[in-house]
């Protein structure tokens, strides 16, 4: 398998030769070797391929994952099978000669793929930062540097426009939030990830601490006991429905998100827990919620 693989790689086409090889730290503390400006490049992250359109390289892009469904054209590409279940012969009959995977999940994935030769560059950030960071990886990765530069520096713009809006409309006051991920198990956004982080830049006080998961299991009595004045769900079909669900939970109708209403489960979810570009655009979606709390 090693053998055939190195020989795809070989046979894929690459760009032009770099005068040194590239060597790139990805994030998971891997050194990926990049000796020529890749041309057929299998991403397996929805955020990552987002980027790689933000950066003008999507003609790079050869095939993708089952999720990688924005922007619209992405949909189009061939599919290597879904985010859970990536076929590693679908990637390597792609003759890549770089993979874009994401961490987590896809660790055993990414063993295997590297195992057969192939670049694998991990993208799996834990904060705003490191999204904007990772955009910036992934253009010099892409022979795209200066484009990964313009990218960040607009997404740093507008988040910090985004932020003297939130406490402008909050005076610096933060509206307890609570971010339900699933609801059996009862599953929340702690602020220890760029999810909890998006919360606090939009004027959110995560009643989830971070501890040491980004999304740890909680217990209903828990959040019941700090009375979240916000409820965002990511799991339902509609804010009414979110609302009745929750409603119905023993204890829950004394929460004060509840009591006023203000279970919402209408947010485009790919806008705030995609890691990519679009993290700025579900920041002010976020801000704009949290606002109409005070």
């Amino acid at each position: 398998m090693r053998a055939v693989a190195l020989a795809l790689f070989l046979l894929s086409g690459a760009g032009q030769a770099l005068a040194a090889p590239m060597r790139l730290v990805d994030d998971i503390g891997a050194t990926v070797v990049i000796g020529a400006v890749p041309q057929r490049v299998v991403c397996l992250s929805p955020g990552a391929v987002e980027i790689i359109y933000a950066l003008g390289a999507e003609g790079q892009l050869k095939a993708v994952c089952g999720l990688c469904d924005f922007p619209p054209p992405a949909k189009s590409l061939p599919k290597v099978g879904d985010f859970l279940t990536v076929s590693v012969e679908s990637v390597l009959g792609a003759r890549p000669d770089l993979v874009v995977a994401t961490g987590g999940v896809q660790k055993e994935l990414v063993l295997r793929l590297r195992s057969s030769g192939v670049p694998v560059l991990v993208l799996y950030p834990h904060t705003v930062e490191g999204i904007i960071e990772n955009i910036l990886l992934l253009g010099r990765a892409m022979g795209k540097e200066s484009e990964g530069k313009r990218v960040a520096g607009r997404i740093r713009g507008q988040i910090a426009l985004i932020m003297g809006r939130s406490r402008q409309a909050l005076g610096r006051e933060k509206v307890r939030v609570y971010f339900e991920v699933s609801p059996d198990p009862l599953i929340a956004a702690s602020s220890r990830g760029y999810v909890g982080e998006l919360l606090f830049l939009a004027g959110g006080n995560n009643v989830v601490s971070g501890g040491l998961e980004e999304y740890p299991r909680i217990s209903p009595e828990f959040i019941v006991s700090k009375d979240p004045e916000v409820i965002i769900v990511s799991h339902s079909a509609s804010s009414a429905e979110a609302l009745r669900m929750i409603k119905a939970r023993p204890g829950w109708e004394k929460v004060s998100a509840v009591r006023n209403g203000r279970v919402y489960a209408d947010l485009n979810m790919d806008l705030i827990m995609r890691p990519g570009p679009r993290v700025v655009t579900g920041l002010g979606l976020l801000s704009r919620r949290l606002s109409q709390a005070r």
